[in-house]
C-alpha cells in the first residue's frame, strides 16, 4: 500500500505525515511506511517494547494444564465484557513446548470504522486509564 501511494498519490503521505489525525487505518499505515521517520519509530518502538525477553526464558505459570488456562482467560475476559469471545489460534510448532496462543475478541472495544486512534472519550477507555500513548497504534 505505501510503495503504490508513493507513485500515485504522494500527497496523501504527506498528509498522512504532516496534517491528519490518524482517523483511518490508510494513513496510519502511511505514517510509519515513511522512511524518514525511522528513527523516530524505531525509538517509540523501543519505548514501547523496553527489553527484549526470549519467549524460551519465560517460566510456564500452567505447565500442561489446559482447562487451568482456559478457566482462568474466561475469567479474566468476563470481567471486561460479556460479549467477548476467543478462539485458540496455537501454532503448530509451539503446542509441545508448553505453549498456547489465544485470541479475543471484545465487540465494544471494535470501531465501525477502524480507527488508527481510540476514541479518547469513551465511556470504556476512561474507565482503563485513558488514552496513554498519542501514537497511532504501530502494528495493526
Amino acid at each position: 500500500m505505501h510503495m503504490f501511494n508513493a507513485l500515485f498519490d504522494p500527497e496523501k503521505i504527506e498528509f498522512s505525515n504532516t496534517t491528519s489525525a490518524f482517523a483511518d487505518l490508510d494513513t496510519n499505515v502511511l505514517y510509519y511506511g515513511v522512511p524518514d521517520k525511522a528513527k523516530e519509530i524505531d525509538a517509540l518502538l523501543e519505548q514501547l517494547t523496553g527489553e527484549t525477553i526470549k519467549l524460551s526464558e519465560i517460566e510456564s505459570r500452567w505447565e500442561n494444564d489446559v482447562d487451568a488456562q482456559i478457566s482462568h482467560l474466561l475469567k479474566e475476559v468476563a470481567k471486561v465484557s460479556e460479549y467477548a469471545v476467543y478462539v485458540d489460534i496455537t501454532p503448530p510448532e509451539v503446542i509441545d513446548k508448553g505453549w498456547s496462543v489465544i485470541r479475543t475478541l471484545i465487540p465494544e472495544l471494535c470501531g465501525m470504522c477502524l480507527p488508527g486512534f481510540p476514541f479518547k472519550n469513551h465511556p470504556r477507555m476512561k474507565k482503563f486509564g485513558g488514552v496513554t500513548n498519542e501514537y497511532p497504534h504501530p502494528l495493526p
